[in-house]
Parts: C-alpha cells; structure tokens; sequence
C-alpha cells in the first residue's frame, strides 16, 4: 500500500546542543567501559539501579515542572498527570527490573516460570498482570486491569523458558554501545528504552534527548547518575546534526530510533531520491549496525456492533476522547482511527457523546513541532467539524468523517497525523462476528503501523460461544504488538512488564511501526504482542481518564509507592484515585 511520512521533531532547535569533541570523548568513555558493564555481577548491577531509583525520588519535581512549562501546563492542574505518569512508568520500570535480577541472582532465572502458561489459537500465552498483591489491589480491584503477553506460533514453553534472560546465561559476554535517539513527547520513553537495552541487553548507552522534551535532561542525569559515575551512560543534547554524527560514529554498534518513520528512513536509506530507491531495492543500508525502533502508527479503536448499555457508551466515549486528548495528542500510540459498523444502531447515540466530551475539553497548546503544517495538510479541502476555540497556539479537537474504507489511498489511513484530529470510518458488516472478521482485515491491510489497537467489545461478547470465540480469533489476528481491550493500548506501555513495539513483523526496507520489543522486564523472548483487558465500565474513574479531578495527586502518590512499595503509599494513591 502507498505510504508517506510526515517529518516531525527533526528540524527542532536544540537550547544546549553537545560539541563534537565532547561526543568523542563521551563515546570513548563507553567504549572502553562496555565490557566491563556487560560483565558485572548480578549483585553490582542490582546495587547500580537501587541507587538510581533513590535518585529519582528526589528529582520527579524538577523532571516534571520542566515539561509541564515546556507543554503550557500548571503544575497544580489534574493535566500535570501527564508528566507526573513519566517518573511513575520509570519508577515501576526500575521495580521490576529489580525485582528480576534478584529471581536470576537466586534461581538463575526470573519469574514467571511459564508453568502456568496455556496454549490457544496455537499460541503460547502467560498472564503477567496482576503479577503481586499490590498490581491486584492498584489494577485489579479498581479499574478490572489484567494483561497477558502472546508468543509466536509454534513456540513452547519449554523453549520460552530456556530463552528468558538468555543474555544472564552466558559466561562472558561483551558488550556493546548503543545509541539511543529519545523521544520528544513521553520523557519516559528514552528512559525506560536506556534500561531495556541496559539490563535485558548488557549493553552501555548513549542517550541523545530529543530538543523537543531536553528540559528534564538535567534532572535525569542526576537520576542515572550512578551509571553516568560508572562510565556506563552519557547524555547529550542536540538536533539532526548530532544524531547523524553519533549514527555513523565507528564506536557506536547499534541504534535504537523513538520516533517517526521519516526519521528511521532518513538514518538507514538517506534522503529522498534515486540513490534511497537503489538502496532500499539493494538491501544495502548506509549503517552496517543493528537497528531496532519504535515508529508510530495510525491506532485504530475498534467498536464492535452489540447492544451496549447508556453507562457503558459513555465511558468508552470518554475512554475514546482521552486516546485522542492526551499529551494534546502528540503520542505514537494516540487514537487516531475509529472503526465502527455502518450499521451499528448506536453509531449516532455513541459519537455524539465523544463530540459532548470534547466541547467540554479544552484545547491544548500544539506544543510539537511542525503540528500546525501536518494539520493543515491533512485537513486541506475536507469536511472537518471543529470543536472548542483554540487559541493562538492551539489547535481544535477535528473530526474526519465519511472516510471510503476502501480506498486505500486516503491519506488519513496512511499517515500518522501526530495532531488533533480524530477519523470515523465505517464498515459494511453488521453480525458482530462478520465485523470482527472485516475490521481484522482493515486494520491489518489498509491501516499504516503495528504498534497498538484498542478493541471495545461488551460483555455479552464474551460470553456468548460463537462471539467469544470470533473476539479471541481477532485479538490473535491483528498485527499489532500491543492490543487493549475496552482501554487504549497505551496501558500496555505503562505495565512495563509487557512487551513494547511493533508487531514483529517488519524490515528495514518496509519498516512499519518499528523492529524489536523494549520493556518486556521478564526478559522473554519469541514474543509476538500483549493483549491487556479492563472492566467495560470500572468501579472507578481511572486516574489516566480524562476527567479525573485528581489525577495529578494520584499520579505523584504512585511515583511514592513505587519508591518504597507500602501499604501506607499504596492507600494514598488509592483513595487519590477513587476520589475521581
């Protein structure tokens, strides 16, 4: 199918760009030291993220009031969560990788053993959320979260088995440096993408932050700065000029892109034209190193046709404004696409609840660079409805409708808009099983990228056989690394047990949304995607809901629980988020 890309962050000016000398010097100090990291004890690894995670406690402030400046956010704002979530999903992260190495310090392998996994639709699957008592109390009571990590066909789990953690089973490893190209939206993402590559992969990084989001580079080098003491990581700062000399720096092995497949083309293939066309056609890349990467997509939001409740329409309208809404929707993962059937009675009733929540959202300052243009060139000549009196600055929450599902040339069903604008398409099928086959077909053969899909489906689905048994095929057949479940995807990012990226699927000549996982703390490897699922309608309002009055006080007691994991700051972030 046509694609084409729209640039995003790379013409950004960076406010404390690195010099080149530095560069080397700060690739030297990698180089020299990679072996020696790849090699470390269990014991000194462990004691090297306990002290970053004391760290973070007294940075998470700094971090986050530097970006909700950048972002036009009060700090006392329920938007401030946004940030807040940042330090909370690294927090968590640096748990759980904790929490593995001390499993391979004592049994040589990490939990869960897979003993308890099953096997469906030919698929080994392991249920990893909830994982202990607090993710049953903080996930499972309140919001019906649980989630399960899917592995390619074929493989067993004696094979998953002997695979996890396989970079612990060997006797000397060596190391590797790698380049890490941040994200400029989610300060999380470079993090959590350093210690994946740190402690799954054994190897050093250098972190190259994103001009968009370097505000809080400060407060993450005090952070990492055990690792930075150590040799074992630098920041740097800077534009495109920066990251090119760093990819094709001789000392930096391998490459790991957050960002937009305009970008990943550009380092692998060079600039547009004849020379990238032999290339690509060649198979014969600029850089001879490992690329991994995580690229985008055009998220689709399934809705299969069924009877659904007032209550349970509601809450999925608002859980569908809050995939399009958050992080003024500059996300990879944002909702983009909602895919419903012509024929569903409902259709009518269920946006004109998203298009009531959005009057009442306001605009957000369109804070990404280059939105303005991506927007005007997505929107030109359309029927747009325009909600809300953007200012200057801001731009209005757009609908797209009256999309032709069969033309697969539309530009919206090709381009990532990365702005906010939300698209309705409509299918033919009216059976609920029939749709679930054709909006399979859809999103897997006209829709750009794999990373995550959301599916809204009621209960009824799931427990009538014949449905049932349609809703699991679906889940199993859509090409994407990430699905949720009558909640955005997203979620699966935030769990950090679960595998992030794209389905595996993908080449460096037809990248899609990316190669390779990050996360994934249980170390598995053969992994096809995650499959997370919550309640139609929770007990409560989640605290990444739109609408949630405390969410900001919520997500800074989840940064403390995460801390220190007690049952004192574990209530305070309950009763914060109950408190809605």
């Amino acid at each position: 199918m046509a694609h084409q890309a729209l640039a995003m962050s790379g013409t950004a000016d960076s406010q404390r760009a690195s010099q080149f000398d530095s560069l080397d010097q700060a690739l030297s100090v990698l180089s020299r030291r990679k072996d020696t990291f790849a090699q470390l004890s269990v014991t000194q690894k462990l004691e090297l993220l306990r002290q970053c995670k004391a760290n973070l406690q007294d940075v998470a402030l700094q971090w986050v009031s530097s970006l909700c400046e950048v972002k036009g956010l009060p700090l006392d704002s329920p938007l401030a969560a946004e940030e807040w979530w940042s330090p909370y999903h690294v927090n968590r992260h640096l748990t759980l990788v904790i929490e593995t190495l001390e499993d391979i310090d004592r049994y040589g392998k990490p939990k869960p053993d897979l003993s308890q996994a099953t096997i469906t639709n030919g698929r080994l699957r392991q249920q990893v959320i909830p994982s202990d008592f607090y993710d049953s109390l903080l996930f499972g009571v309140l919001y019906g979260v649980k989630a399960e990590v899917v592995f390619r066909p074929g493989i067993t789990a004696e094979q998953a088995r002997a695979k996890q953690a396989s970079f612990y089973q060997q006797s000397s490893p060596s190391g590797a440096v790698n380049l890490i190209l941040g994200a400029g939206n989610v300060s999380s993402i470079p993090v959590m993408d350093v210690l994946t590559k740190m402690f799954n992969e054994g190897q050093v990084c250098i972190l190259k932050m994103n001009p968009v989001n370097e505000a809080c580079g400060p407060a993450l080098e005090q952070m990492l700065k055990p690792l930075i003491d150590q040799g074992y990581v630098r920041i740097v700062y800077g534009g495109g000029d920066v990251g090119a000399y760093l990819c094709q720096h001789e000392t930096v092995d391998e490459i790991h892109i957050t960002g937009s497949e305009h970008t990943h083309d550009l380092i692998v293939w060079g600039p547009p034209g004849p020379e990238r066309d032999r290339r690509k056609a060649a198979n014969e890349p600029l850089l001879a190193k490992k690329i991994t990467s995580e690229l985008g997509n055009v998220t689709p939001m399934v809705v299969v046709p069924s009877k659904y409740t007032k209550k349970q329409l509601q809450f999925q309208a608002r859980n569908v404004a809050m995939m399009l809404t958050n992080n003024a929707s500059f996300n990879c993962i944002a909702g983009k696409m909602l895919v419903m059937s012509r024929h569903w009675p409902q259709r009518a009733e269920f946006i004109g609840m998203i298009r009531e929540i959005l009057r009442n959202t306001a605009p957000r300052k369109a804070y990404y660079p280059g939105a303005q243009r991506r927007y005007e060139k997505l929107t030109e000549g359309r029927n747009l409805e325009q909600i809300g009196q953007a200012k200057d600055g801001e731009l209005p929450w757009t609908l797209i409708a009256g999309l032709d599902a069969n033309n697969q040339s539309e530009p919206l069903f090709q381009i990532e808009p990365f702005c906010a604008l939300l698209s309705f398409v409509e299918l033919d099928a009216a059976d609920p099983v029939a749709f679930m086959k054709s909006a399979t077909e859809f999103c897997n053969e006209t829709l750009w990228g794999q990373l995550g899909a959301t599916v809204i489906v009621p209960p009824s689905i799931e427990r009538h056989p014949t449905t049932a048994q349609a809703l699991a095929l679906m889940l199993d057949e859509l090409r994407y690394g990430a699905i949720g479940v009558n909640q955005w995807s997203a979620v699966n990012y935030s769990l950090g047990v679960t595998p992030w990226g794209s389905f595996p699927d993908n080449t460096l000549q037809d990248i899609g949304s990316g190669i390779g996982f990050v996360h994934n703390t249980p170390m598995f490897e053969g992994l096809e995607k995650s499959i997370s699922r919550a309640s139609i309608v929770p007990v409560r309002l989640p605290p990444w809901m739109l609408g949630h009055n405390h969410a900001h006080v919520a997500a800074k007691h989840c940064v403390n629980f995460e801390n220190d994991r007690s049952i004192l700051t574990l209530v305070k972030a309950a009763l914060a988020g109950i408190r809605g």
